[in-house]
């Protein structure tokens, strides 16, 4: 018959089938089956099948060591029992039954094979009685439970497939990493796992053995035999030769999952969104042992829902009804867009975003969502949070903001698109820190998505592709386009998001920088060498690699950094690594390794970056070595719309495992990129490890002659430094110079740098300087005029290539001082270092470190005030130190001739005079001058009575020495009273804080009776002070003069006092 004909007499067939079997049930079904036979019609047409043979199915589900597991839910797909005490169950079937299948119980773990589930048993062809037996391991059961759900993965061709293995599947995994052990994780596609490509389902169950969790694969329309037509029931049979049933249940947690096929399948473009009956009947059996306080958790390919409101699965109804009274979550896919639908009070649904992002043209899809999948937090029975999860990307990256002029429509507005926002969320935006409101919800492009899929420059995997808008995003019009903005999202499980546009430095003392490449001294000319064969690399102490790749990028001296001088202002010119531009399947990369970050901690990587125009820049992965694997950082490039020149790039954050002796990173261009990028200066930073003040506590146990003193244990220390001393300083009032560079006279053929001024244990120190290649030796003096103006001084040329690399240095023994200060004058030519910073180390291997307010600037070719310092304080980790090395170290590339001519050049000039080291002789109680003490308390002894005494504590790890504590007061008890109180011995002030009189009185009085009059004499409070207490509430007095008497042993103290 013709076609169009023939389809609808099938549709009409189709829904008459589901009409009878809905009333009547399936006995019914066969007899209108057999009359439809005997008229004739092509049985292959139909999406229900009629059943020629019954059989019986018997089995047992047990443990490996063979004991019985009781009520297993089993079923065939058309009918559902339970085993018995025994795990013995029987099942009626009929040759329609593909699979046989248990509904995996919470307690068992689920049985797979490379990832994928295997909880059901085939049976197809099947006309006789079989027996078929399951074997489950006990477990633990689930208390957490972490639900990953990818939809629309998609892969068609075989470069879809590279991606899909190299990023869904590893991200996914690293993202489990990221939670406690005892989270267990769990997947499930949404449909469409590949895009009519059934050749490729091995590499796709190959994929998840990347994984380390069970991951359940749901039937989509592009996962049905294009080439079986007309046949609903036999269209899903390569699907189905991998992964089993198309419809199945299991159960996790308080938590009953179902997996739903809800696509009818005539051809490739002619398919119904529909659940069958079959499957309806099913599920109503199946929920039939469900209690009704577990979740359900429905996961299918077509939403019930769309983002317009309207329904997708035509007969929803019906499904609706099987599941009402119950709590329900429907995960979903199909539509290619992110949606939420509250369905009604006890269901909602979560329809994703696709992993494959468009067809795998890029890393977003056409609306600017990226690629991705949805994360459903599970507690007992309830959904806890829910977020969308980046591929490639940080789980707190939830929404992507564009600077002033990025969005042509709001041309004066930032503009943020938040791309899994729904009603009920709140997009708030701060501008310098002060709050302004909510953003303003709008419809329109996403610029990523717009540039990316618009006009000529479509990717050439979907050339037909067009942006599409999307109604997440959000804009504000700033009062100033410079201005730090702070978008802050906040969800509808109340996580909260933050992205900031212009955004401020960080103000953190602690915070250096430990670590720069600069690509070497040396020009690198044609032909260019590889990062493998180039050897002028900046440090000398690291190794470089292949990083694990087949081709390496060259190290090059063409577009050098030294261009970006407004948008990177740490660029060094010179050298820097090219990753050129070629066809696909090229991957570059290189590693860094051998780089000591062990002495610091929350570090931090950041480098320059080049694109060659405004729309054009390579993607670039990156990864540090953890000691045992490389892990990815995920990150987002920053300039989108900037103009081609380098760039700093985003800060990453290095996780805790990379705080080691022997860090390393990697860079790689992946094979999917086709452009060129070039990096230049990674900088690491980090907060000393050995640098914070330990915290120590109040003095315990206090008698006449000592106490016991105590602190917080410090990460890493080996020991401790307790001083104690009768000066809240730890030193006389008076400084010394311990060692003082000056040069009064004019330089002498022969002459060394040596201090003018000196102690005797620092006669012999000289000054070194990195820039001249002496290291260690004593260099001479000749600059200057020996002026007050212009004094004699160091100076030397060489600085070219010396960030954090070239210094002077100085070392000074401090043994028995404190207080510790230092003076220095400094003077650059034009060509040479404008900025400079000073630092310090305890040992030849240790760390330097920052001393903080030491950030010098050179004017240019003279003195001036902010290239000077004056007795600037040195940390308490110097104070009384066998040897403290103090740099002054070049911190960037800048010369002093400004902006317009950059660099340093090798010629260029830098000079140091009037060095000055100051300190206080430390005056400590005898035997308590940096006492090493291994744990975390000390008892003190041999003190005075009744005296005043300070404490304070540094922590060491025998390298490094950590600054001192914060100074503690103790007075030692009296071994009695004194016979009379005087003013000195007993006072009382008012503490507004508090509303009270409090009490100071000498050591030893242990009870005080004190009485609060009014100036008539009226005794209004009165109150018998026990142990340690020392105050007297006075909360409902008013403001005014108040007599206070103190009553000890007989004796009695009075005075005024104002409230």
């Amino acid at each position: 018959m013709p076609a169009t004909l023939f389809k609808k007499l099938k549709l009409k067939i189709i829904n008459f089938h589901n009409h009878i079997s809905y009333f009547f049930g399936m006995s019914l079904i066969k007899y209108v089956g057999v009359l439809l036979l005997v008229g004739g019609l092509c049985m292959s047409g139909l999406s229900a099948q009629v059943p020629t043979a019954s059989f019986v199915i018997t089995g047992k589900v047990s443990t490996p060591e063979n004991t019985g597991i009781a009520n297993v839910v089993v079923s065939d797909g058309y009918h559902v029992t339970t085993t018995n005490t025994d795990g013995q169950y029987s099942l009626n079937s009929n040759n329609l039954a593909k699979h046989v299948f248990i509904s995996v119980p919470s307690d068992f773990k689920v049985p797979h094979e490379g990832n994928i589930p295997r909880f059901y048993k085939s049976i197809k062809g099947t006309t006789s009685n079989i027996t078929v037996d399951f074997t489950l391991t006990k477990q633990g059961k689930d208390e957490h439970l972490v639900l990953t759900v990818m939809a629309d993965p998609q892969a068609q061709i075989a470069a879809d497939m590279k991606r899909f293995t190299a990023e869904a599947t590893p991200h996914i995994e690293w993202l489990k990493n990221t939670y406690p052990r005892d989270v267990t994780f769990i997947g499930m596609t949404a449909g469409d796992l590949l895009w009519d490509a059934p050749a490729m389902y091995p590499d796709y169950v190959k994929a998840f053995q990347k994984l380390s969790f069970p991951f359940y694969q749901v039937i989509g329309n592009h996962d049905h035999d294009e080439k079986t037509t007309g046949n609903d029931y036999a269209a899903s049979h390569i699907y189905e030769s991998y992964f089993g049933p198309t419809y199945y249940s299991f159960n996790r947690a308080d938590c009953h999952f179902v997996a739903l096929d809800n696509i009818i399948y005539n051809t490739r473009p002619d398919y119904k969104e529909e659940i069958t009956q079959e499957q309806l009947d099913w599920l109503q059996q199946d929920l039939s042992y469900v209690d009704k306080n577990n979740l359900i958790v429905v996961v299918m390919h077509v939403p019930a829902y769309k983002r317009n409101g309207s329904i997708g699965v035509t007969n929803l109804g019906k499904l609706i009804n099987i599941l009402n009274g119950y709590k329900v979550v429907f995960i979903s896919g199909h539509t290619h867009r992110m949606n939420k639908t509250v369905i009604n009070r006890d269901m909602v649904e979560y329809t994703l975003s696709p992993t494959m992002g468009d067809s795998w043209a890029g890393d977003v899809n056409v609306d600017g969502c990226p690629n991705g999948y949805g994360i459903f937090e599970i507690s007992g029975n309830k959904l806890m949070n829910h977020y969308y999860m980046s591929t490639n990307r940080a789980r707190d990256y939830q929404m992507r903001v564009y600077p002033v002029g990025a969005v042509t429509a709001f041309s004066n507005s930032i503009v943020a698109n938040v791309w899994n926002y729904v009603p009920g969320w709140k997009v708030e935006i701060y501008e310098n820190g002060v709050f302004k409101g909510n953003m303003i919800k709008t419809t329109g492009y996403d610029p990523v998505a717009y540039n990316y899929y618009i006009g000529s420059s479509k990717p050439a995997r979907k050339p037909g592709s067009e942006p599409a808008t999307t109604p997440t995003l959000f804009y504000y019009t700033p009062n100033d386009a410079n201005a730090e903005m702070k978008v802050v999202v906040t969800d509808d499980f109340g996580n909260i998001y933050t992205e900031f546009l212009n955004k401020m430095p960080d103000k953190n003392d602690n915070r250096q920088v430990f670590f720069t490449e600069s690509m070497g001294e040396g020009s690198a000319t044609s032909p260019f060498p590889t990062v493998l064969e180039w050897t002028g690399w900046h440090n000398s102490n690291i190794t470089i690699s292949a990083g694990d790749c087949p081709n390496q990028p060259d190290v090059r001296s063409t577009v050098v950094s030294a261009t970006a001088t407004s948008t990177y202002p740490e660029c060094s010119g010179s050298n820097n690594v090219y990753f050129k531009a070629e066809e696909p399947g090229t991957e570059r990369g290189f590693a860094i390794n051998g780089i000591d970050a062990s002495a610091f901690k929350n570090i931090q990587l950041s480098f320059g970056y080049s694109k060659t125009s405004s729309d054009v820049r390579s993607d670039l992965e990156v990864y540090y070595w953890n000691g045992t694997s490389w892990v990815q950082l995920f990150f987002l490039f920053n300039e989108i719309f900037q103009p081609s020149g380098w760039y700093r790039s985003p800060i990453f954050s290095l996780p805790e495992d990379a705080e080691i002796d022997g860090l390393g990173l990697r860079f790689v261009k992946p094979a999917t990129s086709t452009n060129s990028i070039r990096i230049d200066d990674v900088w690491l930073t980090g907060e000393p490890r050995i640098s914070a003040s330990p915290v120590v506590n109040e003095a315990a146990d206090v008698n006449s002659t000592g106490f016991t003193v105590s602190w917080d244990s410090y990460p890493i220390a080996t020991n401790y430094l307790l001083d104690i001393s009768e000066r809240e300083n730890f030193a006389v009032a008076d400084s010394t110079v311990l060692a003082a560079w000056t040069f009064p006279e004019i330089y002498a053929a022969g002459a060394v740098a040596g201090p003018h001024i000196f102690t005797a244990n620092n006669k012999d120190k000289f000054i070194s300087c990195t820039a001249t290649g002496n290291d260690s030796n004593a260099i001479p003096y000749g600059a200057g005029d020996g002026s007050e103006t212009n004094p004699y001084a160091i100076s030397s040329t060489g600085w070219e290539n010396g960030v954090y690399k070239k210094y002077f240095q100085i070392d000074v023994n401090t043994t028995g001082y404190s207080g510790l200060t230092l003076s220095s004058w400094q003077y650059s030519s034009a060509n040479g270092p404008k900025n400079m910073k000073v630092q310090y180390r305890l040992s030849d291997t240790g760390a330097w470190i920052d001393v903080p307010n030491s950030d010098l600037v050179m004017p240019n070719a003279a003195y001036g005030p902010t290239s000077m310092l004056t007795d600037l304080a040195l940390p308490t980790a110097c104070d009384n130190q066998e040897n403290v090395s103090i740099r002054w170290t070049m911190t960037s590339s800048m010369r002093t001739s400004g902006l317009s001519t950059y660099i340093v050049t090798s010629g260029g000039t830098s000079r140091i005079a009037n060095i000055y080291v100051k300190g206080k002789a430390v005056d400590a109680v005898s035997g308590y001058q940096s006492v090493a003490v291994s744990g975390t308390s000390h008892v003190v002894t041999g003190l005075e009575e009744n005296k005043t005494y300070y404490y304070r504590v540094r922590a060491t790890d025998g390298i490094c020495v950590s600054n001192a504590s914060e100074v503690k007061q103790v007075i030692t008890t009296a071994t009695s009273l004194k016979s009379v109180l005087n003013e000195q011995d007993v006072q009382v002030y008012y503490n507004p804080l508090n509303d009270c009189f409090e009490v100071k009185a000498v050591p030893g009085i242990t009870g005080i009776a004190i009485s609060v009059s009014d100036m008539s004499g009226r005794k209004l409070k009165q109150k018998e002070l026990t142990g340690s207490e020392r105050s007297i509430s006075v909360n409902h007095l008013p403001a005014g003069v108040y007599v206070v008497s103190l009553l000890v042993d007989g004796q009695c103290y009075t005075r005024k006092c104002v409230k």
